[in-house]
């Protein structure tokens, strides 16, 4: 699998119903998406730092971001131990979390990446959602371009759908939704049209794979 530019994002915003929807509104329409993702929680005192830690379980190479009501400087350092490389106040304007987050970006792009593997010959192109196999290709819709590339970046191993959930919606918890299983349904059909229709694997009850043979 190779990318020219990937989909996975660079920064997870994990914000709080402290901060005011139109704090967030400005932060979508600000242009910064996909590389940026937000998931709302109701509260970080209640299950945000294991939504850190399942964060980083996926392994995405991505800063995570904190922001809303973290009061006491004990909650902040388990945040910090956990897993989460900023712990930022509700009180901040839209104007400051766009320009922290278009500055973490930019550090992030500097960063080095891991290298994607090449097993199932697919290439990747953010700029017209295309994906590629050995001359043929097929278009994707925005939202199945960025689910393929976490699993891309994953090759190999299991995804578990709470984190796809996470990185692709931006949804915290599993609920009842069947969106996930609706555009695995779509990739994978969308895949077999460039003959790549086993690349992408179930394992039920736990998540979804991209083959690495």
């Amino acid at each position: 699998m190779r990318s020219s530019t990937a989909g996975v994002p660079t920064c997870v915003l994990l914000v709080d119903a402290t901060v005011d929807y139109g704090v967030v509104d400005q932060l979508r329409a600000s242009g910064l998406c996909p590389g940026a993702v937000v998931i709302r929680v109701q509260s970080h005192l209640t299950g945000g730092i294991d939504t850190v830690q399942a964060l980083r379980a996926t392994r995405v190479n991505a800063a995570i971001v904190v922001v809303g009501s973290v009061e006491t400087v004990d909650d902040r350092v388990a945040f910090f131990d956990s897993g989460a490389d900023h712990v930022l106040d509700a009180s901040l304007t839209a104007r400051e979390l766009v320009a922290w987050t278009r500055a973490i970006l930019r550090r992030m792009q500097r960063a080095p990446q891991r290298p994607v593997g090449s097993a199932q010959e697919l290439v990747l192109q953010r700029e017209c959602n295309i994906v590629e196999r050995l001359g043929l290709h097929t278009a994707l819709t925005p939202t199945e371009f960025d689910l393929l590339a976490v699993l891309a970046d994953s090759e190999g191993r299991v995804v578990p759908r709470r984190h796809l959930l996470m990185l692709v919606w931006g949804i915290a918890e599993e609920t009842t939704t069947n969106v996930l299983n609706a555009h695995i349904w779509s990739l994978r059909r969308k895949l077999g049209s460039i003959g790549a229709s086993h690349a992408l694997q179930t394992v039920r009850g736990v998540g979804f794979a991209l083959a690495d043979a």
